[in-house]
């Protein structure tokens, strides 16, 4: 599944993310700028959108060292 594909960084399309609920795919288009990420809201920041709260359900970052953490979260900041 590529929810957040496209020049607008989503599909557009409503999924069941497996909460019980339905939710259209919101866009990264400036996500780096916005709080209380995912679905029930429980990351108040990008860096905690990584932790146990984000799950595994939406890409697994585990493997990523520091550095490479460091990377991706500039570049979700830049949209």
């Amino acid at each position: 599944m590529q929810c957040h594909s496209a020049a607008t960084f989503t599909d557009n399309q409503v999924h069941d993310v497996g909460t019980g609920g339905a939710y259209k795919t919101p866009s990264l288009v400036g996500v780096g700028h916005r709080s209380r990420l995912m679905h029930n809201g429980c990351a108040a920041s990008l860096e905690e959108r990584f932790t146990a709260c984000g799950g595994s359900a939406h890409g697994s970052t585990q493997e990523l060292n520091e550095e490479e953490m460091k990377h991706l979260l500039t570049y979700l900041r830049s949209s």
